[in-house]
């Protein structure tokens, strides 16, 4: 049995972290580590299930996770985390996740804290305080959405583990697991899979969704005909497509010339940044749109939209 059975897919971060819990096991520390993916890709997952081998006298350390977004300064991280749980010779693991959102001058703290010395400990100061991180009893784990916002000095005292992209086969078990009550129909469940823009957290809540409609409807087995009916109760769309991705979508179809960012943000009524940093990202991903000197439909994404505009007419009569 390995470290991370439980766990579909991340071959490769899976074999980084299994090298540095061995290490811990013979060492009795490692490093401390940055995870960095995209959101509802199974950052905190891996790193609870990093944090349960990580072992003193025989039992896991306590983990203690914490959104670093809610740590507002440097005092909020003493009196809420080093204080209670990182006094002398205590074990923790401390996972802060969303690091890139933490205040600067807690990063600038964070630097000091993991410049161990020779004796893998280091102490710090903070209103007249001394406070030492013995790296013996404390395992710092990070993650992330937006590395380019943490400074090179702070990655580089950092162990950096990139989840790797789940494959269709990959949300398909984790769909089947997270639905195990239920029986899927020949060919079905990968049918499901490509509306779920590959996000294992999405499979995830699809299988509840399945297991709620089956529950309610006393089904064991979820036939295709089943699929289509949740798909119009949820409004599920060809790859699991958003209200407002459908409409930048829409919008192109009707200007097959193209629209410049200014356009789509007055068509939609959103902010630049809104369209650029996250209704369009989807969409380029999927080849559904491209960038030339304008935002253009593909055929691809002309395909799809009338397929949704098809299913829209059919839902009015």
């Amino acid at each position: 049995m390995g470290y991370f059975d439980s766990i579909v897919g991340q071959c490769a971060p899976k074999r980084a972290l299994s090298f540095l819990l061995d290490g811990h096991a013979a060492t009795g520390t490692t490093n401390n580590i940055l995870i960095v993916s995209k959101r509802g890709t199974g950052k905190t997952m891996i790193s609870r299930e990093f944090a349960k081998h990580l072992k003193l006298n025989g039992r896991p350390k306590p983990f203690i996770e914490v959104n670093a977004s809610e740590i507002k300064n440097i005092s909020t991280f003493f009196t809420e985390i080093a204080i209670p749980f990182l006094g002398k010779d205590q074990p923790a693991t401390i996972f802060l996740d969303e690091i890139s959102e933490c205040p600067k001058p807690l990063m600038s703290l964070m630097l000091s804290i993991l410049a161990p010395n020779k004796e893998n400990r280091n102490v710090v100061q903070h209103n007249g305080n001394s406070y030492e991180f013995n790296f013996y009893f404390v395992t710092f784990l990070f993650a992330c959405v937006e590395a380019q916002k943490l400074s090179k000095p702070f990655q580089e005292r950092l162990a950096r583990i990139e989840l790797e992209p789940y494959t269709p086969h990959d949300l398909t078990l984790i769909l089947k697991q997270n639905a195990k009550e239920v029986d899927f129909e020949n060919e079905l469940a990968p049918k499901i899979v490509t509306t779920l823009r590959a996000n294992p957290r999405f499979a995830v809540n699809a299988a509840k969704n399945i297991k709620l409609y089956c529950k309610s409807n006393n089904k064991r087995t979820f036939k295709h005909h089943d699929w289509e009916s949740l798909k119009y109760k949820l409004n599920i769309r060809p790859y699991g497509l958003l209200s407002q991705e459908v409409q930048l979508l829409k919008a192109l179809a009707e200007n097959k010339q193209g629209l410049t960012l200014t356009n789509i943000a007055a068509k939609l009524g959103l902010p630049y940044s809104t369209v650029r940093n996250d209704v369009e990202q989807f969409l380029l991903g999927e080849d559904l749109i491209q960038i030339e000197t304008k935002r253009i439909i593909t055929p691809k994404g002309l395909k799809v939209w009338k397929e949704i505009k098809e299913a829209q007419e059919i839902e009015k009569n």
